[in-house]
């Protein structure tokens, strides 16, 4: 039964996760301008946060690929990517790209260290995310 809610727990954060993302540059546009005018021309905050942005999401499909190559070498007894490296990779931040990884894959999600490791990352990409945005919107005011 802890499992069960674990397991269902890990897919409601992912699922936020996810949707966080993709609905970030319109969250950007609607920090910065209080308003969703999406023909309006940028200003340079909402070009930096934007900049953030997709260096965060090309930095989390990078992690969904590194478990897809772990798995596909552990399937084929290859020269597997160390525990460490992926743990790592989800504390700087990547941790929905490597549960999108884990689940896509079906790769390491049995392991109580991965478990606890996206809670802990899933804790830290919030925290990193919310305080650059307010050093972001603080030294670039609108």
């Amino acid at each position: 039964m802890h499992q069960r809610l674990m397991f269902l727990g890990r897919r409601m954060l992912l699922c936020l996760s996810v949707l966080a993302m993709l609905c970030m540059p319109t969250a950007i546009h609607f920090l910065v301008h209080g308003e969703i005018n999406l023909s309006a021309q940028p200003y340079f905050t909402e070009q930096i946060l934007i900049m953030l942005f997709f260096v965060y999401y090309i930095w989390n499909i990078a992690v969904c690929l590194l478990f897809c190559l772990d798995k596909s070498r552990a399937e084929t007894d290859g020269k597997r990517v160390c525990e460490k490296t992926l743990l790592r990779c989800i504390w700087c931040m990547g941790a929905v790209g490597a549960e999108v990884g884990m689940v896509m894959f079906r790769h390491m999600q049995d392991t109580p260290q991965f478990q606890k490791a996206f809670l802990t990352g899933i804790l830290i990409n919030t925290a990193v995310v919310l305080t650059v945005l307010k050093v972001v919107l603080v030294v670039f005011p609108v």
